[in-house]
């Protein structure tokens, strides 16, 4: 459990988890290799009261944690209760889906689009599709476009009242084109990335702020490299930024991805339909990261920036 963690608001859900597991003497990697999910599911499941698991992987968690099944459905079910939906669209999407037996990740290959894009869009505390995409999802699912423009104008609404993350939001420069929040450190779990982008419009934090000329997503960010680059194009100092709700990345492709504690960044690679991070500068020489699946990619590189531009 790290410090970061620590310091987020816990429900009753990640207090009964933590203090199941302690007696236990697991560490949070074993208990997610019990339910058969990421680490990360666990550790946002343990430190964060708004992160709750799906039912489905309740009683695997019963079972890895040795709690009655009837404790963890009874305080899943209350905390759940009290979970805030943002998305009023999110049961009109997933039923569509089921409707026309498609799996999420067969709805992003057709769309163009990450299959974590497609579960945010079905999560009672996602958002709905962006405006440029809004019109493709209501085709595909049959849905009435009207209804679902409607919809995204409740959810937008409800993140500005309610200090959601949202491009209008707070103190965001009111100049043209995207205002993107500079990060030169990324959360350990990058599950917490939307609430560091929610915490950026404060201006204790004193962060800065570019201007990006291309359409992205409200969870788009800029992200600072230091010292040399996979990729030699790109220089040290230089902001690059990533969007992870891009479609699906291709080689070629400037993408971002975390292993163990690093994150790295470089030119995405095939071979033999194998995908890696392959070194094209001589000073690693010799080195390539593998890319197990697409989920090890976190964001999709879309604008790269040298440090002279910049508004605070």
């Amino acid at each position: 459990m790290t410090d970061q963690d620590d310091k987020l608001p816990l429900g009753e859900f990640a207090k009964l988890l933590r203090k199941a597991r302690e007696p236990l003497k697991l560490t949070q990697a074993q208990v997610a290799n019990l339910i058969k999910v990421r680490e990360t599911s666990v550790r946002q499941w343990e430190s964060n009261k708004s992160r709750l698991p799906t039912q489905t992987h309740l009683e695997a968690i019963a079972n890895a944690y040795q709690i009655p099944l009837k404790e963890v459905m009874e305080i899943w079910e209350s905390e759940k209760a009290e979970t805030v939906t943002t998305n009023p669209l999110a049961s009109t999407f997933k039923e569509a889906r089921l409707r026309l037996g498609l799996k999420q990740s067969e709805v992003a290959n057709q769309l163009g689009v990450r299959q974590e894009a497609v579960s945010h869009w079905e999560r009672p505390g996602g958002s709905p599709p962006g405006q440029d995409r809004i019109e493709a999802v209501a085709k595909l699912y049959q849905l009435d476009l009207k209804e679902l423009e409607n919809g995204r104008k409740i959810n937008r609404n409800y993140r500005i009242t309610h200090d959601q993350l949202n491009f209008e939001h707070g103190i965001r420069p009111l100049t043209e084109g995207r205002p993107l929040p500079c990060f030169t450190t990324l959360p350990a779990d990058f599950g917490d990335l939307r609430a560091r982008i929610i915490n950026a419009v404060d201006p204790q934090y004193g962060i800065r702020w570019r201007m990006i000329s291309t359409s992205c997503s409200e969870r788009s960010f800029f992200y600072q490299l230091k010292g040399a680059s996979l990729e030699p194009r790109i220089p040290d100092g230089a902001w690059v930024a990533f969007d992870p709700d891009r479609p699906r990345p291709m080689p070629g492709d400037v993408i971002l991805m975390r292993v163990n504690d690093t994150y790295l960044m470089g030119i995405l690679k095939e071979d033999q339909r194998r995908k890696f991070l392959a070194a094209e500068n001589p000073v690693f020489t010799g080195v390539a990261v593998p890319i197990q699946s697409d989920l090890d990619i976190l964001a999709v590189g879309i604008e790269v920036q040298i440090p002279l531009i910049s508004v605070t």
